[in-house]
C-alpha cells in the first residue's frame, strides 16, 4: 500500500511567510553528514524536489542554534536553542528558556549604554553566541556526484538545510507577495502538479571583504511531476524524521558549554550553579573588578567575530554551508 501524504497548509504557510518577512532579516559521523544536501563550495547550483508530508507531520522542522566555541580547543560547536516556534494569537513566536539567549540579551542590553569601540566590542561578543534559525526539509536531488565522480540522479530523500532567507523564499513562492506582484505557486510539493527548486549559490563580499554564500537568484522551477508512482513511495516511505534532528541538551549541560566558551572552566569542570549571575560576573577577578566581561573574555577567546558593517543576511546564512556542517560533526 501506498504510504498517504498529506497536501500542504496554504494558511500556515501563510502565517509563516509573515513571520519570516516581517522579522529582521546532537549527531556525529561521516555517514550523519551524507544524509545532507552539499550544495557548491563556490558559484553554483544544485536542483531539488521538496517531497511533500506524511499525513500528520510537518513539511519542515524549524529550530535555532547557537555557535560556541572551545577556546583551549579552538573548535566551534552548535546546539539547538530550547526555545520552540509556537503558533500564538500574534503569530508565530519562539517561545521557552534557554540561558545562552538569556546571556545574549544580556550582552545586547549593556552595549547599549556603550558608544564607540566598547560597544561594537561587546555587541560582536553578542554575535558570537546568537540565536539563528535553521529550517529542515526532505527532498530528493535531482543530480549528485559520487565520490567516484559518478552521477546519480533523484537521490535521496535527503536533508536540506537552510537559513531563514531561503526559507522565507520558499514560504513567499508558496503564498505569494500581493505588494510585490509576485503570484502564489500553491502547494509546490504535490505529487505531479508540484515544482522543482534550484537553489542557486553565488559567494559574494560583504563588510570588511569577508564572503558568504547568497541565494537571492534561487527559483522554483516549472510544474512537473515528482517521479514515478512507485518512485514516490518508496521516497515517502523513507523520510527523515526531521523532529528528531532537533536534539537539544539539557538546561545544566548548555550552562556548562557557555561556561567553557567564557573560558571559565575547561571541559569536564563543575563549576557554580547561579544562573545568569555567574555569566555576568564572567572574568572579573579582585585586582581589577571594575574590568567588564568583554575586556576580561575577549582575551581568552580565539574565535572571528562578526564585523558589526556586515549585513544581516550575510550572518543568518553564513551557516547554510561548509562551516555549518563542520560544526555538525561536533554535535
Amino acid at each position: 500500500m501506498a504510504t498517504e501524504y498529506e497536501g500542504l497548509d496554504i494558511s500556515e504557510m501563510q502565517n509563516e511567510y509573515e513571520r519570516v518577512s516581517a522579522e529582521p532579516g546532537s549527531f556525529g559521523g561521516e555517514d550523519f553528514l551524507e544524509k545532507f544536501v552539499r550544495l557548491p563550495e563556490r558559484d553554483g547550483y544544485t536542483l531539488m524536489r521538496l517531497l511533500p508530508r506524511k499525513k500528520g507531520s510537518k513539511l519542515y522542522c524549524a529550530t535555532r542554534v547557537h555557535t560556541l566555541s572551545n577556546p583551549t580547543t579552538k573548535k566551534k560547536r552548535t546546539y539547538h536553542c530550547p526555545k520552540v516556534l509556537v503558533q500564538t494569537e500574534k503569530g508565530p513566536r519562539w517561545q521557552g528558556d534557554c540561558i545562552i539567549c538569556k546571556y545574549y540579551s544580556d550582552l545586547w542590553q549593556k552595549s547599549e549604554s556603550l558608544s564607540g569601540k566598547a560597544q561594537e566590542d561587546l555587541q560582536n561578543q553578542a554575535r558570537e553566541i546568537k540565536p539563528v534559525e535553521r529550517y529542515y526539509y526532505n527532498v530528493i536531488v535531482r543530480s549528485e556526484r559520487d565520490k567516484d565522480g559518478t552521477v546519480k540522479k533523484n537521490v535521496g530523500p535527503k536533508i536540506y538545510s537552510c537559513g531563514k532567507t531561503v526559507h522565507a523564499r520558499i514560504m513567499r513562492a508558496i503564498v505569494g507577495d500581493e505588494v510585490a506582484g509576485a503570484k502564489p505557486l500553491g502547494d509546490i510539493t504535490h505529487p505531479t502538479t508540484g515544482r522543482d527548486f534550484r537553489v542557486v549559490k553565488k559567494v559574494v563580499k560583504g563588510g570588511g571583504g569577508k564572503e558568504y554564500p547568497n541565494y537571492d537568484n534561487s527559483v522554483f522551477e516549472d510544474v512537473g511531476p515528482a517521479g514515478s508512482p512507485d518512485d514516490l513511495a518508496t521516497w515517502l516511505d523513507n523520510l527523515h524524521d526531521l523532529q528528531a534532528l532537533r536534539a537539544t541538551k539539557t538546561p545544566d549541560e548548555l550552562k556548562h558549554a557557555l561556561r567553557v566558551h567564557l573560558g571559565m572552566v575547561k571541559e569536564g569542570e563543575a563549576a557554580q550553579d547561579n544562573d545568569l549571575e555567574e555569566f555576568r560576573n564572567a572574568g572579573q577577578t579582585a585586582s581589577a573588578p571594575s574590568r567588564t566581561v568583554t575586556e576580561a573574555v575577549r582575551e581568552e577567546l580565539t574565535v572571528s567575530t562578526q564585523s558589526a558593517s556586515e549585513s544581516k543576511p550575510a550572518g543568518e546564512e553564513h551557516l547554510a554551508d561548509d562551516d555549518f556542517m563542520k560544526e555538525l560533526e561536533g554535535m
